[in-house]
């Protein structure tokens, strides 16, 4: 179901291992993939968590194709997914709210600036900008910039600036343009990205006094951008009681719609979604047992939603027998899905047609969890356990396998080198690995 709904009627409502080919039912009929509005980042820079605005993970670049093997590692450190530009961009986790760049011949620091607040999110990258969300002890937010020349801090802003709570990192924010998109404690708020200045801040839901006790906040999903519409849906992973996903006009702050998904009791919304074709896509779980790692035995169903980006409206609901540890990827007309079997310990990995809802082809594990899925030019990279692989992207016949002897997280590819945070988390000791193809 959908709704339109002007802004100040929602306020005045929210005061309180082997690949093959196999086909899935037909629900529309093929249609040509366009590009709409869609500009991809500059070449050789990955700015953001999603890589792009629409969160799609999708790079046009080669990456390694005939084997890997580690390049460097870094030391252990609690730390956010890097961005990428001439050289990888890092902040501390959970820290005084240390950031620095790494290079990425040798993996050696170039600077450190350790003037920050604590950081409880990812960066973002505009130009030489690195844009960093920060918190302190007494709850104060702020948004910096630094110099990712030199790393030398070039302003910070407090006023309007606040961040959801970010239960499963990771999160941060989105650029697009030059506007910078967070998702705050109450909904969405949009800043000047070069200079911080604020632009509008649309509220969808406060923290009830229940929930402030509870601790059952608002959870707002990262948000995913195109040339229109910024998309977020809370993600509380405790009341299980949202199910509304919402557009807001990207220039005014105007709500443009709300979706409401059809989900039963006890379900909740998960990762953070995606844009493709003209379409948002939105995962939801129902879990019956709590999963605590990637490992961790589970229950429970998963859905996978298809809402048309211009009028809310749901276009398909997809059922999957599984469970997803990182949200889809998209390219191309299809949505790239790693799905994990804790009965059997097994999982696979497809590309779902976003039009028909075909399974091209299917890469099956013996063992392991299929994570932080990044589709390339020729292939599609993932984590497996404490592994990282490739498949070849038109047919799902693996490419190679390393072990790289610790939990993969998120997998940046750029050129012919992947770049791997181990051990994803926000107190967790991680490292970066590059992977190269062997010389």
């Amino acid at each position: 179901m959908n709704r339109f709904i002007e802004r100040r009627d929602l306020l005045r409502g929210t005061g309180t291992a082997f690949g093959g080919m196999i086909s899935g039912c037909l629900s529309a009929p093929k249609q040509k993939t366009t590009p709409y509005d869609y500009q991809p980042p500059p070449d050789g820079t990955w700015p953001q968590i999603g890589y792009d605005a629409r969160n799609s993970r999708h790079v046009k670049t080669r990456g390694p194709l005939t084997g890997a093997e580690v390049k460097w590692r870094s030391g252990e450190a609690s730390i956010y997914p890097p961005v990428i530009s001439d050289d990888l961009y890092v902040a501390e986790a959970w820290t005084e709210g240390a950031v620095f760049a790494v290079g990425k011949a040798q993996g050696m620091r170039k600077w450190t600036n350790e003037s920050l607040p604590s950081i409880r999110w990812a960066p973002a990258l505009h130009n030489d900008q690195l844009l960093i969300i920060s918190r302190n002890s007494s709850n104060i937010f702020q948004l910096h910039s630094i110099n990712v020349e030199g790393g030398h801090l070039e302003w910070s802003r407090r006023d309007g600036i606040s961040a959801s709570t970010n239960y499963h990192p990771p999160a941060g924010p989105t650029v697009k343009g030059d506007t910078v998109y967070i998702a705050s404690e109450s909904g969405v708020i949009a800043h000047d990205a070069v200079t911080g200045e604020p632009q509008w801040e649309h509220i969808l839901r406060r923290a009830s006094p229940e929930a402030l006790e509870s601790g059952q906040l608002p959870n707002w999903a990262q948000p995913a951008v195109n040339d229109t519409i910024a998309i977020t849906f809370d993600r509380n992973d405790e009341s299980g009681k949202f199910r509304e996903v919402y557009a807001i006009d990207r220039g005014t702050g105007d709500l443009t719609w709300v979706a409401e998904l059809n989900l039963e009791e006890n379900w909740r919304l998960k990762g953070y979604p995606v844009i493709g074709s003209g379409r948002v896509f939105v995962s939801a779980e129902r879990s019956d047992v709590e999963l605590q790692s990637s490992e961790s035995s589970w229950t429970g169903s998963e859905r996978l939603f298809a809402i048309d980006i211009k009028s809310g409206n749901t276009v398909w609901t997809e059922k999957l027998s599984g469970k997803t540890i990182s949200p889809p990827a998209y390219a191309e007309g299809s949505l790239y899905i790693g799905e994990w079997y804790p009965e059997q310990g097994t999982s696979e990995l497809y590309p779902l047609d976003i039009y028909n809802r075909d399974k091209k082809w299917r890469y099956k594990t013996e063992s392991g969890a299929i994570s932080s899925v990044t589709v390339c030019d020729e292939a599609v990279y993932f984590g497996l356990s404490n592994k990282t692989a490739a498949v070849n992207k038109e047919n799902g016949e693996l490419l190679w396998s390393l072990n790289v002897g610790e939990q993969v997280g998120p997998i940046i590819v750029l050129g012919n080198t992947a770049y791997i945070q181990t051990n994803p988390g926000h107190n967790n000791k991680s490292r970066l690995i590059s992977i190269k193809e062997p010389e």
